[in-house]
């Protein structure tokens, strides 16, 4: 009888140990993926109550973390995120609360914490969970019971130590850091730039007119920036672009012998091709923003430098009978200057969010850089209208 009842124990424990042991469903074996659709919350009385919509099975951990305090919720088998990257709350302790992928199949939900951080408890409800906050020493009235989940069971919280250095942070969201990479066509405001200079020769002045046109180039663009609030982003970026100018030169030499009766001359047209380079600052306030879209508008200044070629000189044969046609150009020197100053322009940026942390954008920048050309003795306006199509990763 003893051998008996001591065997019939024995399968007990065995059979309840299995029970415990047992792993949880995720969602790649169940076929279900699952996603935290909105996170929402309510003051009510001296209670901050948070709700977390999940649509589908999950299963939750918890990490409290000091310098500065955060309350971590772990999300396995959710593999898709529809909330607000950050909900600002401000309120019962509460700074904020931010959501990011943490891992393909774990999602995570960060609480940001005031100086004095409030204590906590976690309910399971049917469509979530619910987070309670309060400041007061003794606990809320509503005393938490888990809530049955059909599609899974629920593993218990597991509370972890205050710190860990190596723990690797949330994604941010809107919070975070971002790096953009940019290209696309740079058209010019005022593509020409003319000037005339005077020309001595045979005791009469005639004079040489020089037109240098810039055509459409491509323009690279790469930033770094990040999101100082949910709706303004500041950063740093540098962009590269062509220049390429044709030039239309003219003079008009006076007659050797006759007076009053200047020839004129056309020189060969040139392409010459040299870069201008942009490094600036930028701000981007937000003007509308919807779950997808995003409308931005804000300054950039920065400093601005370029090569510009221009010609300083040029020599040539005067032969009989000293017609135009018998002029023969027989050497130019162009002259190679390094223009710079600052530049000042706006930023109009749409975005369209292809997930989490990936952005594809679609910029309208005008750019203006007025740029001092000593051999021509007046300014080249190299202002330009730029469209660029880019990409943004947040981090």
């Amino acid at each position: 009888m003893k051998t008996t009842k001591k065997a019939l124990l024995s399968l007990i424990a065995l059979v309840l140990a299995l029970g415990i042991a047992a792993p949880a469903v995720s969602a790649q074996e169940t076929g279900t993926p699952s996603e935290i659709k909105e996170i929402t919350y309510q003051k009510v009385d001296d209670q901050l109550q948070v709700f977390i919509k999940i649509e589908g099975p999950f299963t939750f951990e918890t990490l409290e973390v000091q310098a500065p305090q955060r309350l971590v919720l772990d999300f396995h088998s959710v593999t898709k995120i529809s909330a607000a990257p950050v909900v600002e709350v401000n309120d019962v302790g509460v700074t904020s609360i931010r959501t990011g992928q943490y891992q393909p199949e774990v999602a995570r939900v960060v609480f940001d914490l005031g100086d004095k951080a409030p204590s906590h408890s976690l309910t399971q409800v049917e469509n979530g969970l619910k987070v309670v906050f309060w400041i007061q020493a003794e606990p809320p009235q509503e005393t938490p019971k888990p809530a049955e989940v059909k599609e899974e069971p629920v593993k218990p919280a597991e509370t972890k130590p205050a710190e860990v250095k190596t723990e690797k942070p949330a994604t941010e969201g809107r919070r975070s850091f971002f790096v953009r990479v940019a290209g696309g066509m740079a058209f010019y405001a005022m593509p020409d730039t003319s000037t005339t200079k005077d020309l001595v020769l045979y005791a009469e002045t005639g004079s040489i007119k020089e037109t240098y046109s810039l055509k459409t180039t491509w323009n690279a663009d790469l930033v770094i920036g990040k999101y100082v609030t949910d709706s303004i982003r500041v950063g740093v970026g540098a962009s590269m672009q062509s220049l390429n100018e044709t030039t239309a030169i003219e003079a008009s030499i006076p007659h050797p012998f006759l007076v009053n009766t200047p020839r004129t001359v056309t020189f060969p047209s040139e392409e010459l091709n040299h870069s201008l380079m942009n490094i600036y600052v930028f701000g981007l306030f937000t003007l509308v923003r919807t779950d997808k879209f995003e409308a931005s508008l804000g300054p950039m200044l920065g400093s601005a430098k370029a090569d510009y070629e221009s010609l300083q000189d040029f020599s040539f044969e005067d032969n009989s009978p000293f017609a135009s046609t018998d002029i023969v150009i027989t050497d130019k020197t162009i002259v190679k200057e390094s223009v710079s100053g600052l530049s000042a322009g706006a930023w109009l940026a749409l975005q369209y969010k292809v997930s989490g942390n990936l952005t594809l954008g679609l910029d309208a920048r005008l750019v203006y850089f007025n740029a001092k050309v000593a051999n021509l003795g007046k300014r080249a306006n190299l202002s330009t209208l730029n469209l660029l199509l880019g990409v943004q990763y947040n981090f």
